[in-house]
Parts: structure tokens; C-alpha cells; sequence
């Protein structure tokens, strides 16, 4: 609906905008013409998607190679629970209850698959941790100066 857009940026858009190096997952709110910083990992998080779901706009991202997602007006923070193989990515679609990811952890079975597979994640079925959230609002004047 056009109301949150989410992407990367290696820029410290909350500070003076100088180029981390890092790129971390950042949401801005077209309504509040406000951004959050969604992410503060080490090693850095790409290829955000979103999605409207219950009441609350569901981000998913990867980072360090696992799979994350955010519940924007909750503030909470998950990661799936796929510890083995090499998973590449997660898109936030698919309704309230699914997540679609690309690995190679063979998830109906163990071990791992010789390639990457798609599966559809049923987050009602097999939820995903809370991992503490670092997301932080601030308003967007000043923004277009950097």
C-alpha cells in the first residue's frame, strides 16, 4: 500500500550519513515521513522485503547468512531457526502466517540438499526466535542534506 518502504544502505543515515561499509536494513514510513533503522549486525543485512500482515508490516531480511524478519509496530525481532546448509534468502509475501526461503538445509528432512530449495515457512507451524531489537525511529528533517 505504499505505506513503509524498506531497503539497505552502508550509510549511518541516523548520524552524519558517512559510509559505514556495513549495509544495515532501514524502513522509512511514507505517512510519518519517518525512517527506523531496523538492523545492527556486524556483518551486515541485505535484500529487505515487506508485507502488511496482521495489523503490522512484517520486514524480512539476511543477515551474517540467516534469515531474519521485524514486526515494524511491535518492534519485535525473529530469526528463523535454520542452523545447518547456506541460506541465501527470505521474501515477507504470501499472507500472515509465511515466509519464503532459499537454502540449502534440507528442512523436511536433515542434512543438506545439493543445491538451493525453496520452501514456503509456515511461521505457525514452525515459529521463529524473538532475538533482541535494536530499532530506533527518528524523523526525517535533515535527511535530504545527506
Amino acid at each position: 500500500d505504499s505505506r513503509v518502504t524498506v531497503f539497505q544502505s552502508p550509510a549511518a543515515l541516523e548520524g552524519d550519513g558517512h559510509d559505514t561499509g556495513v549495509p544495515q536494513i532501514y524502513a522509512y514510513d511514507t505517512y510519518g515521513e519517518t525512517f527506523a533503522r531496523l538492523t545492527s549486525h556486524a556483518a551486515g543485512c541485505t535484500i529487505p522485503s515487506v508485507r502488511a500482515a496482521s495489523g503490522d508490516f512484517r520486514i524480512a531480511y539476511m543477515c551474517g547468512g540467516r534469515a531474519y524478519y521485524t514486526e515494524l509496530r511491535s518492534g519485535q525481532q525473529f530469526v528463523l531457526p535454520i542452523t545447518t546448509g547456506d541460506t541465501t534468502g527470505v521474501v515477507s509475501e504470501l499472507g500472515t502466517f509465511f515466509l519464503v526461503v532459499s537454502t540449502t538445509s534440507n528442512l523436511l528432512d536433515t542434512g543438506v540438499t545439493q543445491g538451493h530449495q525453496l520452501y514456503l515457512w509456515n511461521l505457525y507451524k514452525r515459529p521463529a526466535l524473538p532475538v533482541p531489537s535494536p530499532i530506533q525511529w527518528f524523523p526525517v528533517k535533515g535527511l535530504e542534506q545527506l
